[in-house]
């Protein structure tokens, strides 16, 4: 195989990391948040199939537009239907100024298509409420660490205190031991607490859903991940091992 062909491959493989660690975070984050909001339980394992039946997003909505924004019920108040649904909550996407691209379609939730796409606009919906409701506590973990991110970078927040998701420098070397491989300038950090890696633009790094992870251009990645594509770890020798020292911590 030639160096290309391998490269070409070896990119491919993060691709499919990237996007593994990605539904498996938003799987987490959604079904608590929704769990939490609706005092039922969601898990990651039906969320999907939760949302696709409509009802949730009926919710949602009804619940964002009511006077009384502290009684949430997971269930609708009038007769709907799954096309009515997604109808009603594409004109309220709009509303929020969500990308049409993350909307899902009636044949998406009929056909329970493109899990990720969906659960994305889910946790759009919840930046918009953190952004339109300050006063709301129950959000999902990682529009909370999001938020946080935004104050620190404001001046609102002091990084070198207790910051949701902030990831203990030790934690962050074991990621790097447990790959085979040492880091001797994984403890600078500049003066808003993100990391350097002997790159020169320095990275937040935060825990969300039992992972520790990296925010590259608003988005989220395996640290591990981050590091083999910096060239200091060696790449994965498979798809088997891509990702792995994320699911151990």
């Amino acid at each position: 195989m030639s160096s290309s062909a391998k490269e070409q491959q070896q990119i491919t493989s993060w691709r499919r990391s990237v996007y593994r660690t990605g539904l498996e975070v938003l799987r987490t984050d959604v079904a608590a948040w929704l769990s939490t909001l609706f005092g039922v339980r969601i898990t990651a394992e039906n969320v999907f199939a939760s949302i696709c039946q409509g009802t949730v997003l009926t919710s949602l909505h009804d619940w964002s537009h009511s006077a009384q924004k502290a009684e949430v019920v997971l269930s609708p108040s009038r007769d709907t239907t799954t096309e009515d649904c997604t109808a009603e909550f594409a004109e309220w996407a709009k509303e929020l100024h969500i990308p049409p691209e993350f909307v899902p379609t009636t044949e998406e939730l009929a056909q329970e298509r493109n899990e990720y796409k969906l659960l994305a606009c889910v946790m759009q919906v919840a930046r918009c409420f953190g952004k339109l409701y300050p006063d709301i506590k129950a959000l999902p973990e990682m529009v909370t660490i999001e938020h946080s991110l935004e104050e620190i970078l404001k001046g609102k927040l002091d990084w070198t205190g207790a910051v949701v998701g902030k990831v203990p420098i030790a934690d962050i070397k074991n990621v790097a031991h447990n790959e085979g491989f040492e880091l001797s300038e994984c403890g600078r950090q500049d003066e808003f607490g993100r990391h350097f890696f002997g790159q020169t633009t320095p990275v937040f790094v935060r825990r969300c859903c039992q992972k520790i992870l990296v925010c590259i251009f608003d988005e989220w990645m395996p640290l591990s991940l981050y590091l083999q594509m910096l060239g200091f770890l060696p790449a994965a020798e498979d798809e088997s091992k891509d990702g792995s020292s994320s699911n151990s911590n």
